[in-house]
This record gives structure tokens, sequence and C-alpha cells, in this order.
């Protein structure tokens, strides 16, 4: 976990991670390692002191080397939620997650408006996010709102996904998906439905859908982070920076006028030591280190340094991971008087929008409700008690118990209860589920090292004509394949045939997927064997050696799990 998350790299945020780098505190620095593409374009600045006039571009070079002289990286992520749970917050980037204490939010003013229904729909329909929630919608009709070519990944993932697309694509260019994706024009897009997405409109037609994916590059405060408090469609916040959320700041022109670098810059400074205070009065800390400022591309240990180590195992963790498993969950309650965070209460829950009609819930207050208003509202209140949230709607919660959960005694009875001969003592237990957990910790880091090794490009790309015949090759070995299953090959298969075995409906749309793949393939074992400082020969054969880039990837595994199991004190 860090210390603090900053949200957007403009001179706010680079500002506020230059103030808390210096006091000692880690960051996590998300945006565009290019920073602010508006800044680029500015001609002349004339107004923050010291630099007399410069250029736009000159400010972002005076900021990117800022950065590298304090050790600052930017990680180069895109938010798609922040959620604040119990006393810290998550981060949400697509698929991958990172936890804070605290967050600034420096996403400067962004030109892109809301779509009608889109805020109010949001999370019943309306996702930012294709990986994360496109499986809700299988087989079923949704629609895409695309701003950039950097998304057309995630209308790919949703093409395997869902039954029909219909897509809005805002940018030059766009690629040409399959049958399933039918171009719509993007003129007055409004999305409708009472409690959930049912159609997206537009100028001329309304298409009957279950969701609505918008993919843009920004997205709006009040949509990232629930309940945030905004002003005519800026951040609200007071002199000290801070926002209605506890633990949550906001600075630069997210929060107003006059939209200017210094402006920016002062409240970015503000914010952090807003930060500074708060985490020094509720002894707040996290375990994660800044990660570096590393100029592409990586060596293989840069790779590592630019990756949260932060999430290994801790003994108390362990402790948890264990009491669960041996007690299947199970804890004795002692029945009390008034909640206190922990604690497991039953209530009935009625009003609101549609997920909070429920009856009769076990709650663990400040983890299952979803609604952390109701949440702290708990806190505090008696059996018999009703309180209202309110919310899109009103909220009625009655309380109807309270119990505080009271762990079981582990002993080596309930280990060899396992029936696990080689693990018969607690003991025992305890370090095989550490091991355990390291090593699915360790997987996950081996996957960020090579994906930040992958992602750089290689020096020199492989000849097309080296990618087709690969293509070609595997054609043979799958028609060979196919003919000894089937009794006929891919040659003579008809478009239904193809369509069931392959997923493609021609043999030349085959092997311009398989080209994809070898290319990305071979881009992995460039990257890797150049980070690791491993020559290839020019004869290497690509097809027929192939396990040469699973025997780098094992190497990699070992290597990082001997640098961070190295370096652990619990590990």
């Amino acid at each position: 976990m860090y210390d603090v998350a900053i949200i957007g790299t403009g001179a706010a945020g680079i500002s506020a991670a230059l103030t808390l780098q210096s006091r000692g505190k880690s960051i996590l620095l998300l945006g565009k390692r290019e920073l602010s593409a508006k800044m680029t374009l500015a001609e002349e600045i004339r107004n923050y002191p010291g630099l007399g006039f410069v250029s736009g571009k000159q400010m972002q070079e005076g900021f990117i080397n800022h950065l590298a002289q304090m050790n600052i990286g930017i990680v180069q992520k895109h938010v798609t939620e922040i959620a604040k749970t119990g006393d810290s917050f998550k981060i949400l980037c697509g698929q991958e997650t990172f936890d804070a204490c605290s967050v600034i939010l420096a996403t400067g003013v962004s030109s892109l408006k809301t779509y009608e229904g889109e805020e109010r729909l949001l999370g019943k329909g309306v996702s930012y996010c294709a990986t994360c929630d496109g499986f809700l919608y299988k087989d079923q009709p949704i629609a895409v709102v695309c701003t950039s070519k950097d998304f057309e990944g995630e209308i790919e993932y949703l093409e395997q996904t869902c039954s029909k697309i219909y897509l809005v694509a805002n940018y030059k260019n766009p690629k040409q998906f399959s049958d399933k994706v039918s171009m719509i024009s993007g003129k007055n897009i409004r999305i409708s439905g009472n409690e959930y997405v049912e159609m997206i409109q537009n100028d001329t037609n309304e298409y009957d859908v279950k969701a609505v994916f918008i993919l843009r590059d920004n997205i709006a405060p009040s949509s990232m982070i629930k309940n945030l408090q905004t002003e005519n469609g800026h951040i609200a916040i007071n002199r000290m920076c801070e926002t209605n959320i506890t633990g949550c700041y906001a600075a630069g022109d997210c929060t107003g006028r006059p939209y200017q670098y210094v402006k920016a810059a002062g409240e970015g400074n503000v914010a952090a030591h807003s930060v500074l205070e708060y985490l020094s009065e509720t002894g707040y800390k996290g375990n994660a280190k800044t990660r570096p400022y590393k100029k592409y591309p990586l060596s293989f240990d840069d790779a590592i340094d630019v990756t949260d180590l932060s999430n290994m195992p801790t003994d108390q963790t362990i402790d948890d991971l264990v009491r669960f498993r041996l007690t299947n969950g199970e804890v004795e309650f002692v029945e009390k008087d008034v909640c206190e965070k922990g604690d497991i209460v039953t209530i009935t829950v009625k009003g609101g929008v549609g997920r909070y009609n429920r009856e009769n819930i076990r709650v663990t207050i400040g983890q299952n409700l979803y609604d952390y208003e109701a949440e702290n509202k708990l806190v505090g209140k008696r059996t018999g008690e009703t309180i209202s949230v309110l919310k899109d709607s009103e909220i009625t919660i009655t309380i109807h118990g309270i119990q505080t959960p009271v762990s079981k005694e582990l002993t080596d009875e309930m280990v060899r209860a396992l029936n696990n001969p080689a693990v018969t003592t607690l003991n025992q237990y305890y370090q095989m589920v550490k091991q355990e957990a390291q090593q699915a910790e360790l997987d996950l880091i081996t996957y960020h090292v090579l994906s930040e090794i992958h992602e750089q490009t290689p020096t020199t790309e492989t000849p097309e004509e080296v990618i087709v015949r690969l293509g070609e090759l595997e054609k043979e070995f799958f028609d060979k394949l196919f003919a000894q299953q089937m009794g006929k090959g891919i040659l003579s298969m008809n478009e239904e045939e193809l369509k069931k075995n392959l997923g493609v409906s021609t043999v030349d749309e085959f092997i311009a997927s398989r080209r994809d793949w070898y290319q990305m393939k071979y881009n992995q074992l460039l990257g890797l064997s150049k980070a690791m400082n491993i020559e290839l020969t020019d004869e290497f054969d690509y097809m027929n050696k192939y396990e040469v880039l699973m025997n780098l990837q094992t190497m990699a595994a070992e290597k990082i799990k001997n640098r961070v199991l190295g370096g652990m004190s619990h590990g």
C-alpha cells in the first residue's frame, strides 16, 4: 500500500509528488509519461516564476527532468475507478488494483462532456472498463463509445463475449472488426433505462442494449469516485484542497479557474501538505516504495524496480488466511448493544436503487454493504434502531442484532483433519500456506515485470515474410491435426466448420490472426532476451525452438523470486 496515490501528471500532480517525495512518503504517480498533451501545445508561458519565457515543450522537459532527479517514476495506467474501502483507497486500472492511504486528484479539466444518462446509470449498465465488466453481458447486445485507437483491444475482447456491438468510434481510421460490430452515428448520444441500461439512442435511431461501455482517456472525477462533491463541473475543495471525502484531496484545473500552471502547482503543494498532516494525525503508513524513475528501454533489474512489490504476504495476512481455512470461516459470536467497525450486523435494507432492496442481511461493517455513508451511520447505533441514508433516493436500514466475532482457537487436530500426510502440525500448515501465498504473489509480480519489458518497442521488427511463413507452418500443423481427428483438413473445411473449430471464417483470416500472435511472441522473446542480456543468434529458429521463450520466462521468474524473497524479513 502506498502513502498516497496521485492521479494526473500535470503541474498539480507533479508539484504534489515532488513535495511528498522530499518528505519521504511513498507515491504512486499515475498518468501519462509524456505528461500533459495540452502543455506541449503552449507556444509561450510567461508567468511561471523563475522560468522566464518558455514554451510548453520546454516546461514539459523541465518537469520530466525534475522527476528524474527526484527519482519519481510515472505508472502509465488508465484509472477507471477509485473506491474508499474502510480507511484506505483502492485505485482500479482496468483489472489491476493499487492501494493507497490517501488520494490526490489532479486530473485536469476535460473538454469531454458526459452523455445524457451516463452518470445516472453508471454501475447499472454504464461502464468504463470492458475487461472488468464485459463478462457480465455474455451473449447480450451492448454499445461501445470509443474515443481512441488505444482501446480497440477492449473492443476485440467484447467481440468474443457479447452477441452484438453497436460502436461509436469518435476517432480517425478505426480498424475493421467482425460482423458482430456495427458502426453507428455518434451525434446526440443518449443512454436510457429505468433502473438499468435499456437503450442507446442517437440522432437517427435507437438500439436495445444491456450495457454501454464508454472508453475514453478522461473520466469525470464525479464518475471516478463515488459521492465526490462537485460544483459547476469542478471538484469542490476548501483552502486546504480537501474534498468532502476524508483522505481525498484535489488540485489543479479539476478544481476550477484560473486554468494556469502556476495555480495548479501551488494547489498541488497545498494538497501535499494536507496529505502529510492527514497521515501524521491518523498514523496511517503504506508499506510500498515510490517507483523509481527509469529511462526506457528498461533492463531486467529496472523492470523489477518499477513493479509494485509491496503486496507480499505478511505474518498477519498469513495468520488470517490460516484461520479462515481451518475454521471454514466460522467464528463464535458475542452479542452486544452498540455497532462498531468489524461487527456482524443483521439488518433490513429497503428503498433506494434496486440493489439495496434486500432484507435480513448480515453485514460486516466496513466491508459488505457497498454504501460507505450507510456503513458509517451504522457505527454507534443500537439494536432495534432505524436509520435513513439519502442516496439516489432514501434507504432505510433497520438493525435487528449486533454480534462481535470471536476467532476460534486453532489446534493441530484441525490440521490433521485435512488428511495431508505431509502436514500434521499447525506450524507446518502455516509454512505451507505461507509458501503458497508467496508463490501466488510472485507469479503476479513476474507477470508485471514481464509486462513492463514486453511493452517496450523492440529495436528491430520481424520481417513480414518470416511471420507469414510461421503462420503457414502452423496452418499446416493444424491441417494435419484436424485431418487425423476429423478426416479432413482446414483447406477443405467450409465456413461453418472453420467457425466451429477455429473461430474464423476463412483460411486467410486464420493466418492473419496467427501472424499477430507470432508478432507478439517475437516481441516478448526479443524484449526479454535483451533485458536479461541474453543474445539470440541469427540462426535462431523461432518455430521449432519456441521453448527458448519458456526457458527465458522461467529464468526470469527464478531471478525475481530470489530478488524479492531475499529482501523479505518475513520471507
